[in-house]
């Protein structure tokens, strides 16, 4: 009997609109009700007016709130109040039911205020709240009609989630695809020469550097070496003039070194040289401990003639020149290269995926933006691809727009966020912020991002889903 109340009253609610927090039983006024959960309960309060409450003497009216499942199969009471007549008050005052619930007077006293709560249970994430009110005569005879159902409130403790209008950035076709590779190495040479002896030292291995980026883009069939261009530095102790001849010379014995293993046209190599990396020694003094550090950095930044500039850096600072000299002089000798080369464009679909499979880095970003739209919007290949493509243009801010939003659709929350910081300062970039921060249920940084996108439709869509979800009331209470 009881399952078929509960399962009447659940159709029932979702018919009532929703309306004011308050009820009447009989004349009896019930106001101010209020349903609160927090994490591990689910609170009733309202006021009960008795005080205009008529009611036969030998006569009470029991009225028990009770949450009910969305299917039926589950319920919970509250703690029950009682309004009595006259007698029907004196009789449970006799029996003690006072202690047992809250035991009112018909037409007497002043508004009780309710409160009771019960353990919140997950099945009450989509529950409704009811009073089940029962006529009682006096002296525990009831009534032959059975107990009646009066609707309060639908809960649905659902957190909602924000609906995210993606924004995909299509990126600008490249008409030519130049890329450079560099790389720096040590190569040593004896004190005051200029020739290249492979073997000395860890030449070997410095040298390979060069050779092996050389290689890495000489044999992709589909680029073609464009120019290699190689810069020397030498270190600033000694006459300024013999190092400004030590720079050049070695720097044109590695330009040497490497023409006689190719067969590129000479048009392809470049050389220039500096004789003295002081940029080199400022960035290692700037990272250091040393005791006059600052100092070093002014007179380095003086610009004092650079004839004149190691031996006065001997001569003012001796004891850190002595260090400098031994630990950081050696790395200030080294050969920068570039080799700038051109990838040829892919024109199909089929040729780029079989591209991003074996030489992913030969693909333009607009050509992996291609191949992601192959596959449909948001689906996982469609992310997986645009998420790839950031690795290859980490600091392009449309790589990074497209990856935010691929991460976000998967709920990668955290890798949108790290993509967003890659994103500049526009517009698409404080819109995606906006909406992360609504993903994340963030509503008040979300409206300060969504604040700062502009005022098309599309933003002005989110703002509005935004304060709507800020404002939502998880409780619709029914009249």
């Amino acid at each position: 009997m009881k399952k078929q109340i509960f399962a009447a009253l659940a159709a029932a609610a979702i018919a009532f609109p929703g309306g004011a927090a308050s009820r009447s039983v009989g004349a009896l006024s019930i106001t101010d009700i209020d349903i609160a959960r927090n994490r591990n309960n689910i609170t009733l309060s309202m006021n009960v007016d008795q005080r205009g409450y008529r009611l036969s003497s030998n006569t009470r009216w029991e009225v028990t709130p009770v949450i009910v499942s969305a299917d039926s199969s589950h319920s919970v009471s509250l703690r029950p109040f009682e309004v009595a007549g006259k007698n029907a008050w004196y009789y449970e005052q006799r029996l003690g039911r006072a202690a047992e619930v809250a035991l009112l007077r018909a037409g007497k006293k002043k508004v009780y205020d309710y409160s009771d709560a019960v353990p919140y249970q997950d099945w009450m994430e989509h529950s409704s709240v009811y009073f089940n009110v029962e006529r009682i005569s006096c002296c525990g005879d009831r009534p032959v009609a059975g107990p009646q159902t009066e609707p309060v409130a639908m809960l649905n403790f659902t957190p909602p989630m924000y609906q995210a209008a993606f924004s995909y950035v299509v990126p600008v076709r490249e008409e030519v695809k130049q890329r450079t590779l560099s790389g720096r190495a040590y190569v040593n040479f004896r004190v005051n020469k200029t020739d290249i002896v492979p073997e000395y030292m860890n030449n070997t291995v410095e040298l390979r550097k060069i050779l092996n980026s050389i290689d890495s883009v000489r044999l992709n069939k589909d680029a073609t070496v464009d120019t290699i261009m190689l810069t020397g530095y030498a270190s600033p102790e000694g006459p300024y003039r013999n190092n400004v001849r030590l720079a050049e010379g070695r720097t044109r014995a590695v330009r040497d070194y490497v023409e006689r293993l190719y067969d590129f046209p000479a048009k392809v190599y470049f050389t220039s040289s500096v004789p003295e990396d002081w940029d080199g020694l400022r960035e290692y003094v700037a990272k250091s401990n040393l005791a006059d550090r600052d100092a070093i950095l002014a007179f380095i930044d003086e610009r004092t003639p650079i004839e004149d500039r190691n031996d006065q850096l001997r001569s003012r600072f001796p004891e850190s020149y002595r260090f400098l000299l031994e630990n950081e002089y050696p790395w200030l000798r080294h050969t920068d290269y570039y080799i700038h080369y051109t990838i040829r464009q892919y024109t199909t679909v089929e040729e780029i995926l079989s591209v991003m499979e074996k030489t992913p880095s030969n693909l333009s970003l607009n050509e992996f933006f291609t191949a992601a739209k192959s596959f449909p919007e948001g689906s996982k290949e469609f992310c997986d691809i645009l998420e790839k493509a950031v690795l290859y243009y980490p600091h392009d801010e449309r790589a990074n727009l497209n990856a935010a939003n691929a991460a976000m659709s998967k709920g990668a929350y955290h890798r949108a966020s790290l993509y967003l910081g890659n994103a500049g300062n526009g517009a698409e970039a404080e819109y995606l912020r906006g909406v992360l921060a609504a993903l994340e249920k963030d509503y008040g940084k979300a409206l300060q991002h969504l604040g700062k996108a502009g005022k098309s439709d599309r933003v002005q869509a989110a703002l509005l889903q935004v304060e709507q979800l800020r404002n939502a009331e998880p409780v619709k209470y029914l009249q």
